[in-house]
């Protein structure tokens, strides 16, 4: 039919299977009164326990499908009612003539005689014994105004399928003598309407949550105006292992970092955590897209579409970048979420402008970078012997050494900005995204004066790099992203 099957399993909490069809509008006219009731977020889901009992009471349930029979008797199974089951309305006349029947259920779509005809001759049934007993009008072909409607008909009530066991009873014990019921439930929850369609009870959930790794570099306050989840990772030291941002700060790293050494690792979150994240996260909106560090910086891409597997609705992009680059990418995400956009559209329109995104690096020292492979031993030793300054550029999601810059680290800052905003005519003017490790504010300041002497943007954002960042650049390391045109 052209549509399509997801499921999200959380563990420990359930799945949720979702059915989409795509379907041509043929008549605008509303078609159903929804009525959805919000459910607390640490309220506990009630235990089932019957309204009313009532053992001498007789009901009759008519409908052609014998599954809807089945289960009309099992949900009227506690309520001990002795309950008769008729195919067609022949054989509801048949019954009606016998046997007295305190409440009928009946179904409208009926192929022979359907239930409003039913009910008319019910009423006019010579030697009936059904002629004042009240009818309920069981539906699947629900629409607004049906209540009313139904009550024209000269029905005492209305239920949609598929039928609510606890609306079931509602009307049924509000329609049997009450000589007949010997026991009633105290604390009964009024029914807001009874031509409500029964669905599953949830919180507000949000259509999309864009959701990232910490390494991303976003400011707190583009982090809330965008409603970003961020997942973090780990920096492992001598000292132990802790949660990036949230455990240690660039500020707790100066025992472990220098501008020329570095003796903490970034370790990406396991598989069984990304579950995790996303299962929570999954409680709280319709769909996630995560826009993941690059694929090729470590394991994070992978351990999360690993992890991604266990749901339908939860997409994986790889940003191609890291700290600013990557920063871009999940604003422009979360901005076309914002303005409306499907999954579908945001995917495509991500994938197709990240590779406009120019993420680059200066470094303090090659001796940092050398372990991770940027930068050979025989770089290193001549960067280190004549005082150069590695420049690194993000390429198809791979750190690449690319330049160098030479002299006093503040002078080297100046002559990169210099080299990145070279040709502005081919820049994007709206934002700029500059990361750093453990700059002051006067050499902040600094920076931006410089960017600003090159080039206007709209928007300069100066943001400290995460641990993460920062333990694989080292102190003073600096990046500039922005988009192309």
């Amino acid at each position: 039919m052209g549509g399509e099957i997801t499921v999200d399993s959380i563990y420990t909490k359930g799945s949720i299977f979702t059915v989409v069809l795509e379907q041509k509008i043929i008549d605008t006219a509303p078609i159903q009164n929804i009525v959805v009731a919000a459910v607390g977020k640490n309220r506990k889901k009630e235990a089932y326990w019957q309204s009313f009992e009532a053992p001498e009471a007789k009901i009759l349930v008519v409908d052609d499908d014998e599954l809807n029979l089945i289960v009309a008797v099992k949900l009227l199974r506690a309520t001990k009612v002795a309950v008769d089951t008729a195919r067609s309305a022949a054989e509801c006349l048949e019954l009606t003539r016998k046997r007295l029947y305190n409440v009928i259920l009946l179904d409208h779509m009926m192929p022979d005689v359907n239930g409003i005809e039913a009910l008319s001759r019910i009423r006019k049934q010579e030697n009936g014994l059904c002629k004042e007993a009240p009818v309920i009008a069981l539906t699947a072909a629900s629409f607004s105004g049906s209540e009313r409607e139904y009550l024209d008909y000269g029905f005492d009530g209305y239920l949609s399928k598929p039928v609510d066991a606890k609306l079931l009873e509602e009307q049924i014990m509000r329609l049997l003598p009450d000589e007949l019921i010997e026991y009633r439930r105290e604390s009964q929850q009024p029914v807001e309407s009874t031509d409500s369609i029964q669905i599953m009870a949830k919180r507000k959930r949000k259509r999309i949550y864009v959701t990232s790794d910490c390494a991303c570099d976003l400011q707190e306050s583009l982090l809330e105006k965008y409603d970003i989840r961020l997942i973090y990772l780990y920096i492992k030291t001598e000292h132990g292992i802790f949660k990036d941002t949230k455990e240690i700060e660039l500020n707790n790293l100066s025992k472990y970092l220098t501008d020329s050494a570095s003796t903490a690792a970034a370790v990406a979150p396991s598989m069984e955590e990304y579950e995790a994240f996303f299962a929570d996260v999954l409680t709280q909106a319709d769909h996630i897209i995560h826009v993941s560090l690059a694929s090729h910086a470590g394991e994070s891409y992978h351990n999360a579409v690993m992890a991604a597997r266990g749901f339908g609705h939860v997409h994986i992009i790889d940003s191609g970048h890291i700290s600013g680059g990557q920063a871009l990418t999940v604003l422009y995400a979360a901005s076309l979420v914002k303005d409306g956009k499907n999954v579908r559209e945001v995917c495509q329109a991500v994938e197709q402008v990240k590779g406009k995104i120019s993420s680059t690096f200066l470094i303090p020292s090659a001796k940092i970078i050398k372990d991770n492979g940027y930068v050979n031993s025989a770089v290193t030793r001549l960067c280190e012997c004549f005082h150069w300054h590695p420049q690194l550029k993000m390429r198809q999601g791979r750190i690449r050494f690319t330049n160098i810059q030479i002299g006093k680290l503040e002078n080297a800052w100046r002559r990169y900005i210099w080299q990145q905003l070279l040709f502005p005519k081919y820049i994007n003017a709206d934002i700029i995204y500059i990361t750093h490790a453990g700059l002051s504010v006067r050499q902040q300041e600094m920076i931006v004066r410089e960017v600003k002497r090159h080039m206007q943007f709209q928007k300069v954002v100066v943001h400290k790099a995460s641990v993460s960042c920062s333990a694989n650049g080292g102190l003073g390391s600096v990046g500039i992203a922005y988009m192309t045109k």
